[in-house]
């Protein structure tokens, strides 16, 4: 005897609709139409945060800057101030060598260029060649100050345009062997950035014995 209406199984399927659906999969936002509205108090609280955060970048940058071009100048400083005093080294060698030689003051002056050419913001302001009293001795103020007189040659430069040329008292052929040849340099780091305020300027020297010529 045919039974009416529809026959549903344990599975959960209709033989009339196909699957049955529970109540609770009725109120799936997949069933129904997306809400797609803004909450504009949440578009506004971003855009507040957006401008906070350039403000703050704003506000932090240039001290940022600072300490970044600062920590560069100090050490491009630093890297000027061991070329200068290794352009010493070079320089004493070379006068100790070149003795008594009428070249012997451009050689100094070339062996000190040689060397700070290739450093970064270094300018030689000015080079002194005196003969010294002791091994920490310096040059007579007058000379450092930038005028020569009995004892010491001055040059204002490391660039000699006559190679047998001496701007002073004590040219070479007046040195003698195990004179004390003293050297002293005043020069000058200027930042690289032009941001910082970490100009240097500062004079070093150093004191070598002239070297006996050997005779063969």
């Amino acid at each position: 005897m045919p039974r009416s209406g529809r026959i549903r199984s344990t599975s959960g399927f209709s033989r009339d609709h196909g699957p049955s659906k529970p109540d609770s999969f009725a109120h799936s936002p997949f069933l129904k139409g997306r809400d797609h509205r803004v909450d504009l108090s949440t578009v506004d609280t971003r855009r507040s945060e957006r401008g906070t955060s350039l403000v703050e970048f704003a506000l932090v940058m240039p001290l940022l800057a600072f300490i970044v071009f600062g920590i560069l100048d100090v050490g491009f400083g630093m890297q000027a101030r061991e070329t200068v005093s290794l352009s010493l080294g070079d320089a004493t060698r070379t006068g100790a060598i070149a003795r008594t030689a009428d070249d012997a003051d451009a050689l100094i002056l070339g062996a000190i260029a040689n060397r700070v050419d290739a450093a970064i913001g270094v300018q030689i302001n000015r080079v002194v060649i005196y003969e010294a009293d002791g091994i920490l001795s310096e040059p007579p103020a007058s000379c450092m100050q930038g005028t020569p007189v009995a004892g010491c040659n001055v040059y204002d430069s490391t660039t000699v345009v006559d190679p047998n040329a001496c701007s002073g008292g004590w040219c070479p052929d007046r040195r003698e062997a195990d004179d004390l040849l003293g050297i002293w340099i005043d020069a000058e780091y200027t930042t690289i950035t032009n941001y910082s305020p970490f100009d240097l300027q500062w004079s070093d020297h150093a004191v070598v014995i002239v070297e006996p010529e050997i005779v063969e």
